[in-house]
Order: C-alpha cells, then sequence, then structure tokens
C-alpha cells in the first residue's frame, strides 16, 4: 500500500512515528500501529514537498534468485480508463534479473493485449540476451497495435557489474549508481511495426545499482538530486515519488524500480 501527498510534509519525523503524537487531538497511534504491523515500511517526506508513506503487510515468497532484488512497480491507466496498457515483469536467472515495460500504443483493453503478449514472450525468453528478447517480441507484436519496449538485465557477475539495455521507441530508462544518475539510451520505433534498429547498449556500474524505467505517462525531467536521500530508500518510494510529482496526466503510466538488495532497512 502507498499513500502519496502534496502536503506541507512531517516536520518532525521521530515524533509522528512515536504513540500518542497528534496535530489534531486525536490518539496519535497511527504511524506507530502501521510501522508495527508490516513486514516493510518506509517513510520519505520533505517540507514543502509532501509524504510519502509505504506498508506492505506480507511479504510474498520469493525464489532465492528474486530476493537478490527488490522490485517494485506501479501502472495507473489513462483518466478514465478501467485498464492500464502498460505492463511490466520482472525475470529472474541464476544471478541476473531481467526486467521489462511495455507501453501499448494508444490505451484501453486491445492495447493491453499488446503488452500483455510482450510479456508472454519475454517470459519465454528468460535465458537469451535482452538483444535477442527484444528481436523476439517484435517479431512477435506484429499482429498488435504495437508498443514500446524497454528490457534491462542486471548482472553483477559481470566485471564490475553491468546493466545490458534495449530500448526501443519512448519508455525512459536510467542507471542509478554510485556514480550517479545516467540515461540509457532507446531507439526510436514501435515494436511489433518499425524498429529500424534493435540493439543492446552496455552500463557499468559501481556500488548498489537501482534501474529505473517508465512510460512517457511521466516526463523525464526528474531529478533524484532534489530528494535527498531518496537513492537509498526502497524503490517503491521511488517510483511513487516519481509519479507524484511527474505524471502527465493524459496517458496510461508506468514505472519500475529495481535494486540489488544490498540488505539495508527500506525506511528512509
Amino acid at each position: 500500500m502507498l499513500a502519496l501527498d502534496k502536503g506541507p510534509g512531517i516536520s518532525d519525523l521521530p515524533k509522528a512515528l512515536s504513540d500518542g503524537y497528534s496535530t489534531t487531538g486525536s490518539a496519535g497511534g497511527g504511524l506507530g500501529a502501521v510501522r508495527r504491523n508490516t513486514n516493510i515500511f518506509g517513510i520519505t517526506t520533505r517540507h514543502g514537498y509532501g509524504t510519502v508513506i509505504l506498508a506492505r503487510i506480507k511479504q510474498p515468497k520469493q525464489a532465492p534468485s528474486q530476493m537478490r532484488h527488490v522490485v517494485a512497480g506501479l501502472c495507473v491507466p489513462y483518466p478514465g480508463e478501467h485498464v492500464c496498457g502498460d505492463e511490466w515483469v520482472v525475470a529472474p536467472s541464476a544471478e541476473k534479473l531481467g526486467v521489462l515495460l511495455a507501453d501499448g500504443a494508444g490505451h484501453g483493453p486491445e492495447v493491453r493485449r499488446a503488452s500483455l503478449r510482450a510479456i508472454e514472450i519475454f517470459g519465454q525468453c528468460a535465458r537469451v540476451s535482452p538483444e535477442e528478447t527484444a528481436q523476439s517480441v517484435h517479431r512477435a507484436l506484429a499482429a498488435t497495435r504495437g508498443a514500446a519496449i524497454a528490457i534491462a538485465q542486471i548482472d553483477p557477475t559481470a566485471s564490475g557489474g553491468k546493466v545490458s539495455f534495449v530500448g526501443i521507441g519512448n519508455i525512459s530508462a536510467a542507471l542509478v549508481d554510485g556514480t550517479g544518475v545516467r540515461r540509457m539510451v532507446s531507439y526510436n520505433g514501435t515494436a511489433g511495426h518499425v524498429a529500424p534498429r534493435i540493439r543492446a547498449f552496455q552500463y557499468p556500474y559501481s556500488g548498489v545499482p537501482t534501474v529505473i524505467l517508465h512510460s512517457d505517462g511521466l516526463t523525464g525531467r526528474w531529478d533524484l538530486g532534489e530528494y535527498p536521500g531518496l537513492t537509498n530508500a526502497h524503490p517503491s518510494l521511488i517510483a511513487a515519488i516519481l509519479y507524484r510529482d511527474f505524471r502527465r496526466g493524459r496517458d496510461d503510466a508506468s514505472i519500475v524500480a529495481v535494486r540489488r538488495n544490498s540488505g539495508c532497512h527500506p525506511a528512509s
């Protein structure tokens, strides 16, 4: 569960998390009780910007390979629609983790079918390279309205660690590590229809990497440096804040954030 606001922010977070504290005369047991009853709790707040709170009540069972990464995603449909035309999925394979985000051309149920088809093909290609996977997705979407796709593979077994990335169309992608934020390159086109070039780019990383993919339902003009401490927060908080502050409001909106699990506490 995520709670987002653009209010004044919480001026004294430790006090707000303690039992019996209230600014409105209530019992003051809210945030403290939530934190005690969750498996994962995270909160980030900033004066004048608002607050985002993450509460996960039950941690789903995961395979050991998937537990090596912390994964978070949001998909929100176009206003008035009941389904989102964007879809995302992760596929663990040994030490590596593959991530796909698909943004169907348009919005609504017909568009979602194209994204679901991309997810299906991705699941069949977990052991091949991102470039080969993108080519398979491109061929499979020929009978659909097509989609923008982005595929990232986090590989800590490579020398120093690297992310292999393939993008077709207007999905934004970024790698966040100890050196800062690097934008990853996508080629113009639409998977299933026009993809003049399908090429994988290699991005070495240092430290603990976070990969962020999002559709054009969010503007790409964000800067994590404007949010102190956010790069070390739980990926759900990163996804939620970028969604809250950069959603365009006239399209489906989706964002996926994946971090190599360092074993750190998710609260910020």
